[in-house]
């Protein structure tokens, strides 16, 4: 190896001519080779450079599809959750009427009662267990991104004018999304 030629290239890599090769008797010629076998080579060291940076880029693009996919799919899933939640919520109403009416629940037969009142907490952990909140009280301030109205009452009263006079069915939300708004009558200033 002694013989061969060596030439720097970019890199710390090096060109080594075989000194048995036709044209290294022509000093001319052998210059000339290893300048466009240098050249050839700067040109791969440049694609090669080229290629790993696409192919970085395109890991790179395809790890953020990945994270929006799953970020999409973990909204659609909550989305799904929420609207089977919102089908069970004329349920929770028919229990929040029934216990509303505490005289008639002390008439029942004792077994009767601890039976309906074991349904409603299983049904309130359930609730709580895929983190729906329950919302909407009288006196709160009415606002139409939480609140349907569905009546108004007239008022005098300045610190009533927009706040729930009757609350007619609570709202749940479940984080940020309104599963469903809750119903009341609101006073208005006359």
């Amino acid at each position: 190896m002694s013989d061969e030629i060596n030439h720097n290239l970019p890199d710390g890599d090096e060109l080594l001519i075989d000194p048995g090769d036709e044209d290294v008797g022509d000093p001319a010629k052998a210059l000339d080779k290893a300048r466009k076998l240098g050249a050839e080579l700067v040109s791969c060291h440049s694609e090669r450079k080229e290629y790993l940076e696409g192919w970085q880029r395109a890991r790179a693009d395809f790890a953020n599809y990945k994270k929006d996919q799953e970020r999409l799919l973990g909204e659609l899933k909550k989305l799904a959750e929420a609207t089977v939640l919102g089908e069970i919520l004329p349920i929770a109403d028919g229990f929040e009427q029934a216990f509303s009416h505490q005289e008639l629940l002390e008439q029942m037969p004792t077994a009767l009662r601890t039976g309906f009142e074991q349904l409603q907490k299983e049904l309130e952990k359930l609730l709580a267990k895929h983190e729906l909140e329950r919302y909407g009280e009288v006196g709160n301030t009415f606002d139409p991104a939480l609140h349907s109205a569905v009546a108004s009452e007239n008022t005098d009263d300045e610190e009533k004018d927009h706040t729930i006079a009757q609350l007619h069915k609570h709202g749940y939300r479940q984080g940020k999304h309104i599963v469903r708004p809750a119903l009341v009558a609101v006073f208005m200033k006359q």
